[in-house]
């Protein structure tokens, strides 16, 4: 018996776990980490195998449509953990996943000669989606922003929402208020 506890112990203690935690970060602790926060539309998603592992990433384009810190050019290529490579599939909970043409706001991290990275995984990306509005009786069509939501996630909440001239001059107020402290 003593042996069997053994070498279930020594089983155990071989293996090896990777874990991520993440701690909720609101709008001013993603501005101060970022060092880019661009909005753009996603251009690609490319998944690719992670140099010297059998793990999965997904390198991510953007076609850059305004900066509201930073500035990386008119093309934003950053890495996403996880990815799809035929029937090698790496996921990683909090990961968001991009799709040609989404619409999004990111807070990035990293400098040249790496490729930049999301601010804690979906809490750095904000969706850009066209939603009704009505205004003095007539609909009309309004850019809104929404966090991201976990894809292992599921709830009936809705995300709040906020109009994008409302979000960018918020983000911006952050950003200056950000640049003053130093």
């Amino acid at each position: 018996m003593k042996l069997i506890v053994a070498v279930c112990v020594v089983a155990l203690a071989t293996v090896h776990v990777d874990a991520t935690v993440l701690i909720p970060a609101g709008l001013p602790e993603l501005v101060s980490e970022a060092h880019t926060i661009v909005e753009g539309s996603v251009v690609s998603a490319d998944p690719r195998t992670e140099s010297g592992s059998r793990r999965v990433e997904t390198l991510v384009t953007v076609a850059a449509v305004d900066y509201l810190k930073g500035n990386l050019g008119r093309r934003v290529t950053f890495r996403v953990p996880g990815g799809q490579i035929g029937l090698r599939r790496t996921v990683m909970i909090g990961a968001p996943v991009f799709r040609p043409g989404d619409r999004v706001i990111l807070f990035l991290a990293g400098a040249a000669p790496s490729l930049p990275w999301i601010v804690g995984l979906n809490q750095g990306v904000y969706r850009v989606k066209t939603a009704p509005r009505l205004t003095t009786g007539k609909w009309s069509e309004e850019l809104q922003v929404t966090e991201d939501q976990p894809t292992h996630v599921r709830s009936n909440a809705t995300a709040s929402s906020v109009s994008l001239s409302l979000f960018k001059a918020r983000v911006r107020t952050l950003v200056r208020a950000g640049e003053g402290a130093r």
